[in-house]
């Protein structure tokens, strides 16, 4: 079986030098437990995606793990998307184009065309304010699934909120909004999933210990063909449990404040950009 995870955060980002390299050690144990073939780098665009998968292409260059160049970009509307390359030259010249709240999802095709890219619609159902199911309508979701390569049917964000959710004395104190959210994450429901599209299960993991999940493929990379041409077949991957759940309490409470910390860069990116017109 191939392994593929196609949403990953080195999530170095303005750590000291000393915090980097603890970090880096840990996300190399961790995917070299996890024993996976392929782990895309996809930091936000606000986090310097380059220099996440510069670090993260490094930390795993003696294990048989291959890193594939990416980015977790932001629409002018706040929502993800992902785009993958095939390299780091690839890379760069993408994040010309790629700028936080730069470009409008009416974009995204011209612009995964342009710059050699493939793209993956992430967490559509996010209980966060970044799910392009959320916060686009019903006829522009379904534009944006056709244009994509692939849409995301499990992301590894969810899998401690639903189990926190599940516990008999939090349901009835739980939003059902909410909730529904977060199982819609944990398992894309089929009308959300688009006609044609590659199925991407990813961890969305920040942290070394919170690769859960991550998709499995029974079909082969053929000589001569590349793992991008792979991708670009669209391959249905199905979820595969490469670890443990971590402990929920302190998990919750550090990607908790890691989305904290993220919404707040995000707001003084915002910030920076509308002070830089005036």
């Amino acid at each position: 079986m191939l392994k593929f995870d196609l949403h990953y955060h080195a999530n170095i980002f303005r750590l000291s030098p000393d915090k980097i390299r603890t970090r880096m050690e840990q996300h190399k144990q961790s995917i070299q437990k996890s024993e996976i073939d392929f782990i895309a780098s996809t930091e936000h665009a606000y986090k310097d995606p380059l220099t996440a998968y510069l670090y993260l292409k490094e930390a795993v260059n003696d294990l048989e793990t291959a890193v594939i160049p990416g980015i977790e970009a932001l629409t002018k509307e706040g929502i993800d998307i992902i785009f993958l390359y095939t390299d780091e030259e690839s890379l760069r010249l993408a994040l010309k184009s790629l700028k936080p709240f730069g470009w409008k999802v009416s974009e995204a095709q011209a612009l995964v065309r342009d710059t050699n890219g493939l793209m993956i619609v992430p967490h559509p159902r996010t209980p966060g304010h970044t799910g392009a199911a959320n916060k686009l309508s019903e006829k522009d979701y379904q534009t944006l699934l056709s244009q994509a390569d692939y849409v995301e049917i499990h992301n590894g964000a969810s899998v401690l909120l639903r189990q926190l959710f599940q516990k008999k004395y939090l349901r009835p104190l739980v939003p059902s909004v909410l909730r529904k959210k977060v199982e819609d994450t944990f398992e894309l429901p089929e009308k959300y999933r688009g006609v044609n599209l590659g199925w991407a299960v990813s961890s969305d993991a920040h942290y070394p210990k919170d690769q859960v999940y991550v998709g499995g493929t029974h079909f082969d990379i053929t000589a001569p063909e590349t793992y991008f041409e792979f991708l670009k077949r669209r391959i249905r991957f199905e979820p595969h449990q490469v670890s443990s759940s971590p402990s929920m309490i302190p998990t919750l409470l550090k990607n908790g404040l890691c989305v904290f910390l993220e919404a707040l860069l995000k707001k003084h990116y915002k910030l920076f950009l509308q002070s830089s017109k005036l």
